[in-house]
C-alpha cells in the first residue's frame, strides 16, 4: 500500500512536469523533434504510452480533484487515466463520487460509451465504445504508418489517437477509390 501511494505521488509529479514541459516546449532546447521523441529516448516510453501520459498530464491541469486523488494514493494511475477521458472541471466531483471505492474494471465500465463532459448517470452511447484490434506488420510498414500519422498530425495540428488515425487512413483510401 505504501508503494502504491508513493507511485501515485510520482505519477502526479510526472504529470505536472510533463504539462510544464509541453507548455515550455522544452524538447526544442534539448534538440529533439518533439516531446514524444524526448519521452521515448529519456523515459523509454513507446509513442502510444508517451501520447497517453501527455494527454493525462494536460487533462489533470484542469482537474485538481483527480490530480489530488492520484497524488495522495486515493486513485491509481490507471483509474485516473480512465476518468480523464470523461471528466471535465464541472463533472469531476460527480465522477470522483461515483467511482470512489470502485475497481479499475468497474471504472472502465462506468466510462465506456461516454464522452468528455458526460456525467456518470448519463446513458452510455454504444457508438463511442472502442474495440481493440491488432495487426502484425513488418518494420517497413510500421515506419510507413508512423510517417502517415506524422503527416496527418502536421496537417491537423494535433496528436491523433488510434481511432482518428485509422478513420483518416480509411477515409483517404475510400475517397480515392471512386476516382
Amino acid at each position: 500500500a505504501a508503494l502504491a501511494k508513493r507511485r501515485g505521488a510520482l505519477d502526479a509529479e510526472e504529470a505536472q512536469l510533463l504539462a510544464r514541459a509541453l507548455r515550455l516546449e522544452i524538447w526544442r532546447q534539448l534538440g529533439k523533434a518533439s516531446l514524444y521523441e524526448y519521452l521515448e529516448e529519456v523515459l523509454g516510453y513507446v509513442p502510444k504510452l508517451a501520447t497517453e501520459r501527455v494527454r493525462i498530464a494536460t487533462a489533470l491541469e484542469d482537474l485538481p480533484g483527480l490530480a489530488d486523488a492520484l497524488a495522495n494514493g486515493e486513485l491509481h494511475y490507471s483509474a485516473v487515466r480512465e476518468l480523464t477521458r470523461v471528466a471535465v472541471r464541472e463533472t469531476e466531483g460527480r465522477w470522483l463520487e461515483a467511482t470512489r471505492g470502485k475497481s479499475l474494471r468497474q471504472i472502465e465500465q462506468a466510462v465506456a460509451g461516454r464522452k468528455r463532459g458526460d456525467l456518470p448517470d448519463d446513458p452510455a452511447d454504444p457508438t463511442l465504445v472502442a474495440t481493440p484490434i491488432r495487426f502484425d506488420i513488418r518494420p517497413a510498414t510500421r515506419a510507413l504508418l508512423r510517417q502517415a500519422r506524422h503527416v496527418l498530425e502536421e496537417e491537423r495540428g494535433y496528436r491523433l489517437d488510434d481511432d482518428e488515425l485509422i478513420a483518416a487512413l480509411c477515409g483517404a483510401v475510400l475517397d480515392g477509390a471512386g476516382s
